[in-house]
């Protein structure tokens, strides 16, 4: 009973919130006829200015459709002789009937990419030419010194240079004092007292980092342990763990629309952190099930080695990304979650 009085309520306000919206836009319909009907001069100003403003939602229209629905298609080929420093590779892609085109390539550890949009063209020497010219031009550090001598002519006769001449004030020297015996014990003292006196700070210092380092480690342990069941209260709730399941189901479909349409290759990789190697491999194994018939890869944890080729090709819709966006944003479980991930912030920050 409680469940169909749940559903019975959230039909109500569905209709409400249906009916909020189409009064008032009955009331300005209505009004618009009676105005059309009436006044024929503002009935023609209103069709011209309704018929402007259908072209421009149209074409808004256009555009968006345009943009969700055209795809992103690219190539993907790589070529490695065994030596991971030696990987050649180039991205071609294009968008929106080749309207937006260009290319990624790297080989001999050089970048090289190129852009057209439309006419335009830019690739990196542009974006190098375009970065130089915002830098602020550089002063002279140095001062250059540079002697003019004018000399002019009277009579045929030259001016005399004029020169002039600076003194220089006699250096004062201190009297130096008799040093005894008695100064040089004293200097002894007073040096043996300030290396003990050092040795002694730094002994207090290492004393006082360590008594620190050892407050930090308990704090955060007891903070840990306080938080702990914060954490696994959030993780058990069964709204978030619904949540979660809904996540991953949205991410599969999502992958699956993204999965290339070709591949072809024969790889055998390894890098120098076994994990690295690991992490990779688990990352091809998601897809695995869908190219095992097209490529073939072979993981080495002992010695750090690239080699193979690859080329991949396929397309990217990003409506695909709009429908996982929305079917996250309109399941209540999703929502609820992402309010309370936002306050278990808040709370762990505090």
């Amino acid at each position: 009973m409680n469940v169909k009085k749940a559903k019975k309520r959230k039909r109500i306000r569905i209709l409400k919130k249906i009916l909020v919206i189409l009064i008032p836009l009955s009331m300005v319909v209505a009004l618009l006829v009676v105005l059309v009907h009436f006044f024929p001069v503002i009935g023609a100003i209103l069709r011209v200015i309704g018929f402007v403003l259908l072209g421009i939602f149209a074409l808004i229209l256009l555009i968006i459709s345009v943009v969700l629905l055209a795809p992103v298609r690219y190539k993907i080929r790589g070529h490695s002789p065994g030596d991971i420093k030696e990987v050649s590779g180039r991205v071609d892609f294009s968008w929106i009937f080749h309207l937006i085109r260009g290319y990624v390539y790297y080989e001999n550890k050089e970048l090289k990419w190129q852009v057209h949009l439309a006419w335009k063209k830019m690739n990196q020497e542009d974006a190098k030419e375009m970065s130089s010219e915002e830098k602020p031009e550089e002063l002279p550090t140095e001062v250059v010194k540079v002697e003019k001598v004018v000399e002019a002519e009277s009579n045929g006769a030259p001016k005399p240079k004029i020169t002039k001449k600076i003194e220089a004030s006699p250096k004062v020297v201190a009297p130096q004092k008799a040093i005894t015996r008695m100064d040089y014990g004293q200097a002894e003292e007073d040096e043996k007292q300030s290396v003990f006196d050092k040795v002694i700070a730094k002994i207090r210092a290492v004393i006082e980092k360590i008594q620190y380092t050892y407050g930090q480690i308990c704090d955060k342990i007891n903070l840990l342990v306080e938080r702990k069941d914060i954490v696994m209260n959030f993780l058990s709730d069964e709204i978030h763990k619904q949540a979660f399941h809904r996540f991953i189901k949205c991410l599969k479909r999502l992958l699956k629309t993204l999965k290339p349409s070709k591949i072809k290759g024969n790889l055998k990789f390894g890098f120098e952190n076994p994990a690295v190697t690991g992490y990779t491999l688990a990352g091809i194994a998601v897809m695995y099930p869908t190219i095992r018939k097209h490529a073939v890869f072979e993981a080495d944890f002992e010695n750090q080695i690239m080699l193979g080729d690859l080329y991949i090709k396929g397309h990217i819709v990003l409506i695909s990304f709009l429908f996982f966006a929305l079917k996250l944003v309109l399941a209540k479980s999703v929502r609820i979650t992402i309010k309370d991930m936002l306050r278990l912030r808040k709370e762990m920050s505090a």
